[in-house]
């Protein structure tokens, strides 16, 4: 079988030829979606259907951190988001076709529960070919559950060795389970890193490598909607880029793909 990188270069001879490798110099690019009129229209229609379907409970499915959309295929606005968001991925980050693997659709809400799973540091060991463009559907301050990351010294976020070779071929991770150990932050801060929060308005969007060192939080009032899109190389261009994207962190592990 193929490994992600071969796949990933096929994908690129495929496109116009290109080589370009600013996929694996993706580590954090807040506002990767320029703000345009179109752009917040459609993020404004988005949020209210998604707050419609959070709080009427229509295909919702209750987690210990969240509440989760186990179906969007029925709000036409994310199709047009994609359509907008994928040439510039192919072209600026990529140098191939795109594939949206997942798009998740959270609401984070304030709980009791102690802290677990995306709310420890860690990184998620994906593929280096596999990034995430998040984007939040509502106003994100310190109090209704920020993402959070870790950067150096130099305000440069960290980036952990994934150890996804292909889809049948890992090696031994870096950290136990790619959780952050204490020892190695408090090292980091003593060399000058500290930790960062993502704020901003509805539609403030950031494309990053999920094997940076970041975290979810808990909301103290309030809560956090926001969608993210798992994106990887592509030897074909779907003529409807959701036709073949998943819904549900369920259905199979969120943290590889098949290759095509």
């Amino acid at each position: 079988m193929k490994t992600y990188r071969e796949h990933f270069y096929d994908c690129q001879r495929v496109y116009q030829g290109r080589e370009d490798k600013r996929l694996y110099r993706t580590l954090l690019e807040p506002d990767f979606v320029e703000r345009t009129e179109e752009y917040d229209r459609l993020i404004s229609d988005i949020s209210k259907k998604v707050d419609y379907k959070f709080k009427n409970k229509i295909d919702v499915k209750q987690e210990d951190m969240c509440l989760r959309l186990d179906k969007w295929n029925d709000i036409d606005e994310l199709g047009e988001l994609v359509q907008m968001v994928l040439p510039k991925l192919e072209n600026e980050v990529f140098g191939c076709h795109v594939k949206v693997e997942f798009l998740h659709i959270y609401r984070n809400f304030k709980t009791d529960i102690p802290n677990k799973a995306s709310w420890l540091w860690h990184y998620d060991d994906c593929p280096n070919e596999f990034v995430k463009l998040a984007i939040y559907l509502n106003e994100v301050t310190v109090d209704n559950a920020p993402m959070w990351c870790f950067l150096d010294k130099e305000k440069t976020p960290i980036k952990i060795r994934s150890s996804r070779i292909s889809p049948s071929h890992s090696e031994d991770k870096v950290f136990k389970a790619s959780r952050i150990p204490e020892w190695f932050l408090n090292e980091e801060k003593d060399k000058g890193g500290n930790y960062a929060c993502l704020v901003g308005p509805a539609g403030k969007n950031f494309l990053f490598t999920p094997n940076i060192i970041h975290r979810a939080s808990k909301p103290i009032s309030g809560y956090r909607d926001a969608m993210f899109l798992f994106l990887r190389p592509s030897l074909i261009k779907l003529k409807d880029p959701l036709s073949k994207t998943e819904a549900r962190a369920d259905v199979r592990d969120v943290k590889k793909y098949r290759l095509d």
